[in-house]
């Protein structure tokens, strides 16, 4: 597949939409003039006590449009079944109590590039939209849409006429570096006060996302945002057939054919980001300092992030690099003395069958032969470790030794011997 070998690289996205928002004209929308108050002179501000049924149809437009109107939100629908969202649902439902939706709900932040007022039509103010962005309120706008979208067509703007929610408009332009800034912090500041934390942020930079988009077409699910497990899972994959075409030549190569189900091919990013560790660092740093992958401007970060823009280093490699760690995962769960050891493998891939070098890496995982004569060798070398290991460390666990450094004199040894068992 050409793709596999592209390059990660950042593009913009260059989608566009333009929707309308109406409210009734005797309500209120309130304009705040930035230059008035001392603020950003370009920025500028609009609250509207918008319709649910205004929402629905901006939300309903970005679906039939193919506009990722949540893009630049941290993290998007999380299901109907969590606590928050179910009482936002229910509320909705209940024709005395949806008309204190307002009251109850602390409303949505939208960012647009621009905004224009319209005429008004039919007792209706209206306010146009271009290019909107949704960073606050993505569980509020998308249980409105699992709701409405259940309703009669013809009853939904009577049913819903007294039911709002406070819309936060913020006309930002993408002019300068200055807005694009402001953009990044308005997301950053909105989210700062629910369970979101700075590696979240982190984790849905444009370079994580690039790379969530290539390994899908590859058929491996990347979760880069809270809600990714349950988009996947539960929406757009609810059932793997699809996943396992895309995949199935690649599942074979790897011994992982039996994998059937869109769980089996979730890709944590914090879990891919450990593997390329092990690969370019060290099993000890992969495996203490894990947590620190995710914060943005730590050595490991800078590691893993150095390695994927790499020259040498391709979207093949990378997916070869996980394959190999799923393989591995695979063969420790279902061995009988437990001693494959899934980080080691990865290491020792670089070290002893790469030289070092990552343009090795699809080289050496060519082909389903060639995978299977690697594992059976690390089989045999992990088995033989363990065993010298703890004769030189009398007292010490499996636990110790993997947290530790890894004894090269040993592994050399215990590499040799297992080459010479399966000469």
């Amino acid at each position: 597949m050409a793709s596999m070998t592209l390059k990660i690289c950042i593009t913009a996205n260059q989608l566009r939409m333009i929707c309308e928002i109406q409210t009734p004209s005797k309500k209120t929308i309130l304009s705040v003039n930035s230059d008035a108050y001392n603020m950003l002179s370009s920025v500028n501000a609009r609250y509207i006590m918008a319709p649910v049924y205004s929402i629905y149809r901006m939300y309903q437009q970005a679906v039939s449009e193919h506009y990722p109107i949540f893009d630049a939100n941290i993290r998007e629908y999380l299901g109907s079944t969590g606590a928050v969202n179910k009482k936002i649902r229910d509320t909705l439902k209940a024709p005395e109590d949806r008309k204190n939706f307002f009251h109850y709900n602390n409303g949505i932040t939208v960012i647009v590039k621009s905004l224009r007022e319209l005429s008004y039509m039919a007792n209706f103010k209206r306010v146009e939209l271009h290019n909107p962005q949704i960073v606050n309120g993505c569980q509020t706008v998308s249980t409105i849409h699992e709701v409405l979208s259940g309703w009669p067509e013809d009853t939904i703007q009577a049913d819903f006429e007294n039911t709002f929610v406070m819309m936060k408009i913020l006309v930002i332009p993408d002019d300068s570096e200055e807005m694009a800034i402001f953009r990044n912090n308005i997301v950053t500041y909105n989210n700062s006060q629910n369970s979101i934390d700075q590696k979240t942020f982190e984790a849905s930079s444009d370079e994580f996302k690039r790379l969530q988009i290539e390994f899908a077409r590859s058929g491996l699910l990347v979760c880069i945002r809270q809600s990714d497990k349950y988009q996947y899972t539960k929406v757009k994959y609810k059932k793997a057939d699809k996943l396992m075409n895309i995949n199935s030549a690649l599942m074979k190569k790897y011994g992982m054919s039996h994998l059937k189900t869109t769980k089996n091919f979730l890709v944590p990013l914090d879990k891919l980001l450990q593997v390329i560790l092990a690969f370019t660092s060290t099993t000890q740093d992969a495996v203490g300092h894990k947590a620190r992958l995710l914060v943005s401007g730590s050595e490991q970060n800078k590691k893993v992030i150095e390695f994927i823009r790499r020259d040498d280093v391709t979207i093949s490699d990378l997916i070869s690099l996980w394959m190999l760690y799923l393989r591995s995962e695979y063969e420790k769960k279902s061995g009988k003395d437990k001693i494959f050891i899934p980080l080691y493998m990865i290491h020792c891939l670089c070290r002893y069958e790469c030289g070092g070098e990552p343009s090795r890496i699809s080289a050496v995982l060519c082909g389903e032969a060639e995978i299977n004569r690697i594992i059976n060798l690390y089989k045999g070398t992990f088995k033989g470790y363990f065993k010298n290991w703890k004769d030189k460390h009398p007292g010490h666990s499996y636990n110790d030794m993997i947290k530790g450094r890894i004894d090269y004199e040993i592994m050399d040894m215990s590499r040799d011997m297992a080459l010479s068992m399966m000469a």
